[in-house]
């Protein structure tokens, strides 16, 4: 699916490796304060640790069982929690703070590792799940119709 939605988004020579085409292979030097809040069955995990990895400032919160744009679904207690986080971590950079480290939500790992948050209650889970479900099902349809305007 994902390779017929490349050339709704790219021109045909772009090169996949470009910092506007992913923000994986950007240059992170200067760069202001980074969140970075994702769940673990999340399809942007692993380009979300490589840039935590590449951005000096940055702080990774990464929540178990939490699919993709989980903060925005506010009947998930993760996302309530996370939505607060994001919110302190946005008042220490616009009260010209030193952005300080967020409290893990477990233990602090070594720098290269995320935080990771616990895992949710099993009716938590099956929200989550149900809410993966109608991401996928909306998605498919995106897609089906972005194939039907191809043609």
């Amino acid at each position: 699916m994902m390779a017929a939605l490349i050339p709704v988004y790219l021109p045909p020579a772009a090169p996949l490796t470009h910092p506007h085409v992913s923000p994986v292979f950007g240059d992170y030097a200067g760069m202001p304060p980074l969140l970075l809040v994702v769940g673990s069955t999340e399809l942007l995990l692993d380009d979300s640790v490589r840039v935590a990895q590449r951005c000096p400032g940055a702080q990774l919160l990464v929540w178990h069982g939490m699919p993709h744009v989980f903060p925005g679904f506010d009947f998930l207690p993760e996302a309530r929690e996370a939505t607060l986080r994001i919110g302190r971590f946005m008042r220490h950079c616009f009260q010209g703070e030193p952005t300080q480290p967020l409290a893990p939500v477990v233990p602090a790992m070594s720098p290269t590792e995320p935080v990771v948050a616990d895992r949710p209650a099993p009716r938590q889970r099956s929200r989550a799940l149900i809410y993966l479900a109608l991401a996928i099902g909306g998605g498919l349809t995106v897609f089906l119709f972005l194939r039907a305007l191809m043609r």
